[in-house]
């Protein structure tokens, strides 16, 4: 369950805390911030999933202006606390992310839009302690060997921490890869992938155009005719079972 999110520097959410409770209803006038509220979750979702640039441009028509237009300031910061069970263990995860705008300044040849400054995984709960599972900072990269850490570690024949270096232009949390030396870092990254936003277009929902094998339903709704289709041809008990109510 998300316990926190904060986000400072993504359009016009400036240092702000969303600590979420059971179901939540976004209320306010227009130009709040409740869409950018739910883009800026989706976007960290999406760093969990893809390379930066194209998780900015997935969350948003205008991945230029992701940061706020009046601060003078190139770094963008997202985090999220939650609790996750694992085994017979309930864990806490803090994630923190900041991530430098090179359109603010004067950036090398070849890197993108948008970079990794640091990056830090936290989790306590079962034998951790507020203990460091993932560190990254400008591509200097930490990750917590889990199954050394838990059993008898002798640090003088093997280090607890693998230390790597990784390109910035994507998070550390994506290029992880899913093996038991980093349970508890894949287990937040599923968590964190697995956030959806749905912001439903009605003139794209009713375009007829249809590709098989497309399960998942855009943001926008635009394929809805393919994930319908594909319903239908591969799985249709699950196809009646979702349309029946609904008069499909």
């Amino acid at each position: 369950m998300l316990r926190s999110f904060r986000v400072d520097n993504f359009k016009s959410l400036v240092n702000c805390v969303f600590e979420p409770a059971g179901l939540n209803l976004l209320v306010g006038s227009n130009n709040a911030g409740k869409t950018n509220l739910c883009q800026a979750l989706r976007f960290l979702s999406l760093t969990a999933r893809m390379p930066l640039d194209e998780a900015a441009a997935a969350c948003t028509a205008e991945p230029w202006n992701l940061l706020n237009v009046y601060i003078l300031k190139d770094t963008l910061t997202l985090g999220a606390s939650c609790e996750l069970p694992l085994g017979n263990d309930t864990l806490t995860f803090t994630y923190e992310l900041t991530i430098t705008s090179e359109k603010r300044r004067a950036s090398p040849p070849g890197r993108g839009a948008f970079n990794v400054s640091s990056e830090t995984l936290r989790v306590s709960g079962g034998r951790f302690t507020d203990t460091t599972l993932l560190e990254n900072k400008d591509g200097q990269v930490r990750l917590l060997h889990e199954r050394r850490f838990l059993r008898a570690w002798n640090p003088q024949a093997e280090p607890q921490y693998v230390e790597t270096t990784a390109p910035t232009d994507a998070t550390m949390l994506f290029r992880l890869y899913d093996l038991e030396t980093n349970q508890r870092s894949n287990l937040f990254k599923r968590y964190l992938g697995s956030w959806r936003y749905y912001n439903l277009d009605p003139n794209r929902l009713r375009t007829n155009q249809a590709r098989p094998m497309d399960f998942a339903l855009s943001d926008s709704g635009a394929n809805l005719a393919s994930v319908l289709y594909s319903l239908h041809n591969a799985h249709p008990r699950i196809e009646k079972g979702y349309c029946r109510p609904y008069s499909c």
